[in-house]
């Protein structure tokens, strides 16, 4: 009896560590099926403001690149454009579509408007919204003919633009039909029109209703199913780098058009008037950096080459005086070419027209400051120099531009071709006197100490 007391109290004790066990693996299974802690989702957050430029493109691939490189949860992207560059445009959709994390783009705040170009990226997203007061579309690619006005762009063009942001529109399951019109029709819509035809995914008031009302919604990625986590996510603002900037400058049809002609005027005085050096070094920049900036937009070559006619005009006027006719004729050149110089069918109507003012203006004070040259170059001519033949001999002059054996001298505020009589190297800076005059040449050499005083002197 009691040998089979042990063994039930050894069987019960073994049932009761079996159950404990039993009941601790269970706990431990589902601790295992609860889930943990979640982290914080992240978004990387990059602004477009004013017309998209090529400096816009490399800041929002910069951020793309770097937002998956730091494993952001998403990309925001916060437009407020009229419109801007083609081809920058078309890369910018192209990176969005191959994007290997989510691209929202929302037009915020109220008052915004993604307009023509504005609108490509807008659609290009995998979620796009719009903020309450906002607007999109009115997308139609114009051109603006030699005397000012404004008209669609050619059956090419706008057949390729439409063709590609219905493209765009279909590959994120968008109203094609609707994003069409943008081009053909300039349709513009506002946040609830664009919600309603389906252009968009959500209207939402603010950033934060925004990213709670995207949490959980499921997006392709790359042909494959990904689900946002973008509720109280915490969001890092990107600005642009000063390389960005500097490209977004450049890119600027305006900045382009100034730079060309700076660089171009500066050359041409800088080879008028030689050993200068600031003229022709500030013109050769400005032209390198105009070049630069016509590699990055698209340019009417008509007008270009208007402009550029309307240059040699103006140029043959200083050498060739006609009392004006070379300087109306340049004028009235550069302001035709200047007109269609752009060739950007995307951007707003707005900028063309401030644009064709800005090249009034530029014209204008172009003409001004060719006619008071010219002004002067008459005068002068019609004075009797101060170096005549009468007296030249033993003048004082310094050398401006170093004899080698010839350069050129300044001699009481007028410069001369001058020559060395000894061929003796006389570098800049050194004072000379004149000994004799073929034609237009002086013939000089290096004034001695024992003659320096008492002459007329060049200060």
């Amino acid at each position: 009896m009691c040998l089979t007391g042990i063994y039930k109290f050894v069987l019960m004790l073994l049932i009761v560590l079996l159950l404990a066990v039993m009941m601790t693996l269970n706990a431990d299974i589902l601790a295992a099926q609860e889930p943990g802690p979640q982290e914080v989702p992240r978004g990387l957050v990059v602004r477009v403001e004013g017309n998209i430029t090529s400096g816009t493109a490399s800041m929002l691939k910069n951020s793309l690149e770097e937002a998956e490189r730091e494993n952001y949860d998403f990309l925001l992207v916060e437009l407020d454009t009229p419109g801007g560059v083609l081809d920058p445009t078309l890369r910018i959709m192209s990176d969005f579509l191959e994007a290997s994390l989510p691209v929202i783009t929302y037009v915020s705040p109220s008052g915004a408007i993604s307009a023509s170009a504005g609108s490509f990226l807008l659609l290009s997203g995998h979620k796009a919204a719009m903020t309450p007061g906002t607007s999109t579309g009115a997308a139609m690619p114009v051109q603006f003919s030699p005397g000012g006005t404004r008209d669609a762009a050619d059956e090419k063009t706008i057949n390729f633009i439409e063709g590609h942001i219905k493209s765009v529109a279909r590959e994120r399951g968008r109203n094609e039909d609707i994003a069409g019109k943008f081009v053909t029709e300039n349709l513009s819509l506002t946040a609830d029109e664009a919600l309603e035809e389906g252009v968009i995914d959500l209207v939402s008031r603010n950033r934060d209703l925004l990213l709670q009302e995207l949490e959980g919604e499921e997006v392709m990625i790359r042909g494959e199913p990904f689900t946002l986590r973008t509720a109280g996510a915490e969001l890092v603002e990107r600005d642009m780098s000063t390389g960005e900037r500097l490209e977004n400058f450049l890119g600027n049809p305006q900045v382009t058009f100034i730079l060309m002609l700076v660089g171009i005027y500066g050359l041409i005085i800088g080879f008028s008037s030689p050993g200068t050096f600031i003229p022709e070094v500030g013109g050769a920049i400005s032209l390198a950096l105009a070049l630069y900036g016509l590699g990055i937009i698209e340019v009417d070559y008509l007008g270009l080459a208007l402009m550029g006619l309307g240059v040699i005009f103006l140029v043959a006027e200083l050498f060739t005086p006609t009392f004006g006719i070379f300087t109306t004729i340049g004028v009235v050149l550069l302001v035709l070419g200047g007109f269609i110089f752009p060739g950007e069918p995307l951007m707003p109507e707005e900028w063309f027209e401030s644009f064709r003012m800005f090249v009034l203006g530029l014209a204008v004070m172009t003409a001004i400051f060719i006619l008071v040259i010219l002004q002067r170059l008459i005068s002068m001519r019609k004075r009797t120099p101060s170096t005549s033949d009468l007296g030249l001999r033993g003048h004082m002059g310094h050398v401006s531009s170093a004899l080698n054996p010839e350069g050129q001298i300044k001699l009481e505020g007028e410069l001369w071709r001058a020559r060395s009589v000894e061929d003796e190297i006389i570098d800049r800076g050194e004072k000379v006197e004149v000994v004799d005059r073929k034609s237009m040449v002086l013939l000089v050499k290096r004034a001695g100490a024992e003659n320096s005083m008492g002459n007329n002197e060049e200060g």
